[in-house]
């Protein structure tokens, strides 16, 4: 893999200009200020995550198991539980093949979320469009129509200046060849297909839980049939 110097010296001391202007405990200081910020960072998105798995069981776009909250703090336990699963397995992953967690977890998978966050951003935004299309609820012609299809047309732009130098966001030279290139931004559009999938079946299925997904808090509500968890929190 042939990649920029900067990304090829991530491996090395960290923070070296701190280590050379103000000496070594300045660069031990950066570090521990770094793994503090990444702690903080990964609790956020555990919670996050936790936070996403309950409100999809609830809405039954995942199983419902994962409507299931603790009854003394009402906290999501099954979403905790389902990622903190899915890190141990990509732990357990990156030790058996040896990868670098700071190279290919933390820098690239890092990127490649961004990318993944405004790809979400851009599908908001087309929402838009189409949400006001079927009732305008009052807007102006601008706030329902010509400042969403500017933003879309914009972010459409942005993503494919992204994905067009996603191997310089990677940290490779031009011209080099990985499958990681190609690999994460098709690893979205493949996520997109198979939720547009599974929102097929079940409104063919079960049509009472495709009316009830973005209801939030009244999804439960909503059903005729809704299980009465005891530890279930709105």
């Amino acid at each position: 893999m042939a990649q920029t110097p900067e990304i090829a010296q991530a491996g090395g001391p960290f923070f070296p200009t701190l280590a050379e202007k103000g000496g070594a405990w300045a660069a031990d200081l950066g570090l521990v200020l770094l793994t503090t910020s990444i702690a903080a960072a990964a609790l956020s998105y555990h919670n996050t995550t936790a936070r996403y798995a309950f409100a999809l069981g609830r809405e039954r776009v995942l199983p419902a198991f994962y409507n299931r909250t603790r009854a003394r703090s009402g906290a999501p336990a099954a979403g905790s539980v389902f990622q903190t699963l899915i890190a141990l397995v990509v732990l357990v992953l990156f030790a058996v093949q040896g990868w670098d967690p700071m190279l290919n977890l933390f820098f690239w998978l890092g990127t490649s979320g961004g990318v993944g966050v405004l790809f979400l951003v851009f599908a908001t935004s087309l929402s838009v469009i189409f949400y006001f299309l079927k009732d305008a609820r009052g807007e102006g012609a601008w706030a329902r129509l010509i400042a969403p299809i500017l933003s879309t047309v914009a972010l459409g732009y942005i993503i494919w200046l992204v994905v067009d130098n996603f191997g310089g966001l990677l940290g490779f030279q031009p011209g080099t060849e990985n499958a990681a290139v190609w690999a994460f931004p098709a690893a979205y559009g493949a996520v997109a297909v198979i939720g547009i999938v599974w929102a097929l079946i079940l409104r063919a299925t079960s049509r009472q839980d495709y009316d009830s997904i973005g209801l939030g808090a009244r999804a439960n509500t909503a059903r005729s049939d809704a299980p009465d968890y005891a530890g279930d929190r709105a």
